[in-house]
């Protein structure tokens, strides 16, 4: 039985399964029969998530997500990972006809970077596929504590494997060949257990690990987790307006051995200076400190509701020019506060920004920021993002405000083209790449794109610090004179 404690263990069905013998095609049904069984008369579909027209390149990130380009973001989301190009549009075409929202991996690998970015409710995971497969996926979700409810798709040369699977956590699974109905079922029947989805079977183990958030507040969701901790929604006890607040907790130690103490510290020190840095597109904080028994870190900041510029690039949502061109400055703007306040954010990328309905966008995670006199180097150059660092700090350099514009022309070039400028098998190979090859042309990937906006993300892109802007608000006074030109 695994930790989702279910009334019918999915165990049961496996090893019954595989007592079974081999009973199982791999072959799975062809796409014109999903089709068929899907498309009701008059050869149209209808439900929300699905069209006549549905293109199979929504959104090209170079790790295969898509989404629907309708509907609200509170829609349940499901990762389909399989290294079938036709089986994941089968499942993509099952699951988007019931409004869910989807998203696209091809191994292991990619599905964990996806999940760093994006909020998902299920995954839907092939065990045999290459770089990572579905055992390894599904081990290391649960090592990152990950609640999300995982089920296995499998043939019947995988059906030991699938039991594997069961007994590490996964909550259900398909076999292959599958039918519409299979997957319709499975799917409803994970999100019908209620008392099992992932976020309230983690707000019911939040005591466990945080025993005194329940005295200082009412805890409303689990938003996400990452490297340094996790991030629940809050209310305030007796607050009569209700409402909700961000509110991170960090980890007391950074899982590589640093003292706890020093990590505290250091934690106290730059939240206090974030905290005293104030601008519409900077997520506000309202409070930070630690609790001595447990020694956990925590902050409590404004809750934005909406989704992060990273969930919001590979959604699939259409957005203007002229609408990415504003938030762009509007990013700019915050970081040029950030940086008169002496402190260097270091970890500038989509995921770390929020964009509200309104496509406001609000600058977070101020985790591995950098203050005047700080001694967090050696932390912070472990846990940054490597796609999105500077040349220099590659070399060990000394970062300064033109490591963070290079960070934010990474982003800018992802915004604008929809794929990072930057890619690498491997840090050593990523590392090589942004130090010595220059980034594309932005032509070379859209024809029709702007000559100034390159002239800016060249600005920004430089490999040389001082070739580079010298201030994020000379990026966002370009920018706004780039946008009268369209």
């Amino acid at each position: 039985m695994t930790w989702w404690e279910v009334s019918e263990s999915p165990c049961d069905r496996a090893d019954a399964a595989l007592d079974a013998g081999p009973k199982m095609d791999y072959v799975c049904m062809q796409t014109e029969h999903i089709e068929q069984a899907m498309v009701p008369c008059g050869g149209q579909t209808t439900r929300q998530g699905m069209t006549g027209d549905h293109d199979d390149a929504d959104v090209e990130s170079g790790k295969r997500t898509h989404g629907s380009t309708r509907g609200d973001i509170n829609r349940k989301s499901i990762l389909v990972v399989d290294d079938d190009d036709k089986i994941r549009r089968i499942l993509r075409q099952i699951l988007a006809y019931d409004a869910y929202n989807v998203l696209e991996c091809a191994n292991g690998r990619e599905a964990l970077e996806t999940l760093e970015r994006a909020s998902v409710d299920l995954v839907l995971t092939d065990i045999r596929m290459p770089e990572l497969d579905g055992i390894s996926l599904l081990t290391e979700l649960r090592r990152l504590t990950h609640s999300i409810p995982v089920v296995v798709i499998s043939g019947e040369t995988s059906v030991k494997a699938i039991v594997q699977c069961m007994k590490i956590g996964a909550v259900d699974f398909v076999s292959k060949p599958f039918t519409v109905q299979a997957v319709k079922d499975v799917v409803a029947s994970v999100f019908r257990r209620r008392f099992k989805s992932p976020r309230e079977l983690q707000i019911s183990h939040i005591a466990a690990f945080h025993p005194w958030l329940k005295s200082k507040f009412t805890l409303v969701d689990r938003i996400g987790e990452g490297g340094m901790g996790v991030i629940y929604c809050v209310q305030l006890p007796g607050d009569p307006s209700g409402r909700r607040y961000a509110l991170k907790v960090f980890k007391a130690q950074d899982g590589r051995g640093a003292p706890a103490q020093a990590l505290r510290e250091r934690f106290l020190r730059e939240a206090k200076a974030a905290a005293s840095v104030s601008h519409p597109s900077i997520v506000r904080i309202f409070g930070y400190g630690f609790e001595r028994d447990v020694m956990d870190c925590y902050i409590l900041m404004e809750f934005i509701a909406g989704r992060s510029l990273a969930d919001l690039i590979y959604s699939g949502t259409h957005l203007a020019l002229s609408s990415k061109i504003e938030m762009l400055a509007r990013i700019a703007d915050g970081l040029e506060a950030i940086h008169a306040a002496g402190i260097l954010h270091r970890d500038i990328k989509p995921a770390n920004v929020l964009v509200d309905d309104d496509h406001n966008v609000k600058i977070t995670d101020f985790g591995v920021a950098r203050l005047p006199d700080s001694d967090l180097t050696k932390v912070t150059e472990i846990i940054g993002s490597p796609s999105y660092m500077a040349p220099e700090r590659f070399d060990s350099g000394s970062p300064d405000p033109r490591s963070d514009i290079f960070s934010l022309g990474v982003l800018g070039f992802e915004l604008f083209l929809g794929l990072r400028p930057f890619t690498g098998e491997t840090i050593f190979e990523l590392s090589d790449n942004i130090r010595k090859i220059p980034h594309p042309h932005p032509q070379d990937i859209d024809d029709v794109f702007p000559d100034a906006l390159t002239k800016v993300l060249d600005g920004m892109l430089a490999k040389r610090p001082e070739q580079r802007y010298a201030r994020a608000a000379e990026i966002s006074a370009d920018l706004r004179a780039a946008a009268q030109t369209l």
